[in-house]
């Protein structure tokens, strides 16, 4: 898939969405299944990954992954809860 320049900067963020990009079908995002994290090992240290799941008051996000430079004030905060929790001392 060619670049579509975003002006993204640094460069590792056009890698990033070029490849969410090339993931698209159609109109439709990607799925979990659509990306797979060692494409770009490079730039993990520095995204959070988030899965959707369903409750019955609607989506719930769980954070399943904090990249170090992402998490490092607060991976011990974030690692396996759920986005609408607070995290008990």
């Amino acid at each position: 898939m060619a670049s579509e320049d975003s002006g993204y900067e640094p460069e590792s963020l056009q890698r990033l969405h070029d490849y969410w990009r090339s993931k698209w079908r159609g109109e439709s995002l990607p799925s979990c299944r659509d990306i797979d994290p060692t494409d770009f090992p490079e730039l993990l240290a520095h995204l959070i990954l988030v899965d959707v799941e369903s409750s019955g008051s609607g989506p719930c996000y769980r954070i399943r992954l904090t990249g170090t430079e992402f998490g490092k004030a607060f991976v011990d905060m974030l690692i396996g809860i759920f986005a609408t929790e607070e995290r008990k001392a």
